[in-house]
């Protein structure tokens, strides 16, 4: 089949003050830069730039709590404006978010996220969308061995379509990790993610629904001090309830690295 890759690029320049007492002052900027490789409207390539703010206090025990404000500038490339589809220029979004990291014994943390993300375009307002965010993840290692990680998220999607402008994800990872020896590990990871479609701008009489799952198995393998060695196994599937949109995917690669 003839794909689309779309390569994401993030710039983040982080400044980290801390003011005493466990208080810390925090600012930056950010470029976030996305490409398609064949023209892909529902997404389209664009560059996003702005600056961030926030507070952190952390404890003694290294335990943390932030919250931060987020605002950027976002301008599609390679894109003309047009009316009739709705298809825009650019837009400004608006970010707050509070993290938490949190170490509940000596071998599991938790790091969560909670905010709430506002989008408005230049000038077809039917394409706003906003609400809110999250991430639970939970981070266990039993052994020197064995890491775990699960995960559950919330995340908006732009997705510009005549049936939706944007779309809500709510995903789960299940991720454990075993590290075999010194020179071999093993990873398997599956996601599951419901994918609901909204933001119509022409009359449906259904609005798409997918959900979406992935199960990769990885292999590492260091032959050498400066060779590496990787496998992986990946599993695709979707299934929709828009006719068309259903589909498997299988993959298999085995590539070697030399370290410098």
């Amino acid at each position: 089949a003839d794909k689309s890759i779309q390569t994401n690029q993030t710039h983040l320049f982080t400044i980290d003050a801390d003011i005493g007492a466990g208080v810390h002052v925090l600012s930056g900027l950010l470029d976030v830069r996305s490409r398609n490789s064949k023209v892909f409207e529902a997404v389209g390539n664009y560059q996003q730039e702005g600056a961030e703010a926030g507070i952190k206090y952390v404890a003694p025990s290294q335990n943390w709590i932030s919250v931060v404000q987020r605002e950027t500038l976002g301008k599609y490339r390679d894109r003309v404006l047009n009316p009739a589809a709705q298809l825009d220029s650019g837009f400004d979004q608006s970010e707050t978010e509070a993290n938490l990291s949190w170490r509940l014994t000596g071998k599991s943390m938790i790091d969560a996220k909670l905010g709430y993300i506002d989008r408005i375009h230049d000038h077809f307002s039917r394409r706003d969308f906003s609400g809110a965010i999250s991430r639970l993840l939970w981070h266990w290692t039993p052994t020197g061995k064995l890491q775990f990680d699960l995960s559950l998220s919330r995340n908006l999607h732009s997705f510009q379509e005549a049936a939706n402008s944007y779309f809500v994800a709510d995903t789960l990872s299940v991720s454990p990790i075993w590290n075999y020896s010194a020179k071999t590990r093993f990873r398997f990871k599956y996601d599951y993610s419901d994918r609901d479609y909204r933001g119509a701008i022409a009359p449906t009489t259904k609005l798409r629904r997918d959900r979406v799952q992935s199960l990769l198995f990885s292999a590492d393998w260091q032959a050498t001090r400066k060779i590496l060695v990787s496998g992986m196994l990946q599993r695709d599937r979707r299934n929709s309830n828009t006719d068309g949109f259903d589909y498997d995917s299988n993959a298999v690669s085995i590539n070697a690295q030399f370290l410098f």
